[in-house]
């Protein structure tokens, strides 16, 4: 049977529409006012409070553009739920940034009981991701980017949702190299070593020259693997050889702590402080 222009066009649409539902980044629900006085969580520095701006941002075309783009490497639908202003009481009780609950019924009881009109389609195994934002200088906007740079840059026994992420506890304390216990990793994450092997690093902030530091490093390299297409992706010629098997062996704790998130997102709640 032959087809018409004007049915392959129809087919086209709706094959277009259901590529777009089906997209990991399910929506944004309307952002919230926080009750709790602005407090900044962890992002340092001194920040101008905008709350008008951070709502206009989080519900702008830009955001949701960004959060198609670098969600879509997630398999599970993920919703954004803003929270505009701090909330101390929630993700500082325990001293850290972020924290997770299962989404049904403890989490969907939190958003309803801050506000939020939660929509009848989000499904049981979906992410739902509870974030603030209240400032809009560059370096601390909450983008989807910098939503899940906040939620790996925490203490690494508070990041339950890959329990890999405990082989870089070290990176913390700046334990002498013998208290490694892989001593390639050791050799990388001595301090003395910081200004060589940054230059292996290929996401936008590196190649600013905006890592801060060997944590601010390793959490960037978390984010490439989990938000970009190509994962995570290392220029091993723009360093010393002697740098290639540590980089090589940080770069395999990344990459089974990206498997075990998209493991076990499916389902939660997912509370981060971003500013």
């Amino acid at each position: 049977m032959r087809i018409t222009e004007s049915t392959l066009r129809r087919i086209i649409r709706e094959e277009a529409k259901k590529a777009l539902q089906e997209m990991p980044y399910a929506d944004s629900l309307e952002s919230r006012d926080s009750p709790e006085p602005d407090a900044f969580s962890a992002v340092g520095g001194e920040f101008t409070v905008n709350r008008s701006g951070a709502k206009r941002f989080a519900s702008s075309k830009k955001f949701k553009t960004l959060a198609k783009k670098h969600f879509s490497n997630i398999h599970n639908n993920i919703w954004l739920a803003p929270l505009i202003g701090s909330m101390p009481s929630v993700v500082w009780e325990d001293s850290t940034r972020v924290k997770e609950e299962p989404l049904r019924p403890d989490g969907m009881q939190r958003l309803q009981e801050l506000g939020y009109a939660l929509p009848n389609d989000i499904k049981g195994d979906d992410v739902v991701i509870l974030y603030t934002s209240m400032v809009t200088d560059k370096i601390a906007l909450a983008t989807p980017w910098m939503i899940f740079h906040a939620m790996f840059d925490t203490a690494p026994e508070n990041m339950s949702l890959c329990p890999s992420y405990m082989q870089l506890e070290d990176l913390y304390n700046e334990m002498p190299e013998e208290k490694f216990e892989n001593p390639d990793i050791a050799r990388l994450l001595n301090i003395s070593w910081i200004d060589s092997w940054f230059d292996a690093l290929t996401m936008a902030s590196a190649r600013a020259d905006e890592i801060s530091s060997v944590f601010d490093a390793v959490v960037e390299m978390m984010c490439q693997e989990l938000l970009t297409s190509g994962g995570l992706r290392l220029n091993l010629e723009a360093v010393d050889p002697g740098y290639h098997e540590a980089l090589l062996a940080l770069s395999d704790i990344v990459k089974q702590c990206a498997v075990e998130f998209r493991q076990n997102i499916g389902g939660k709640l997912i509370i981060v402080a971003v500013n």
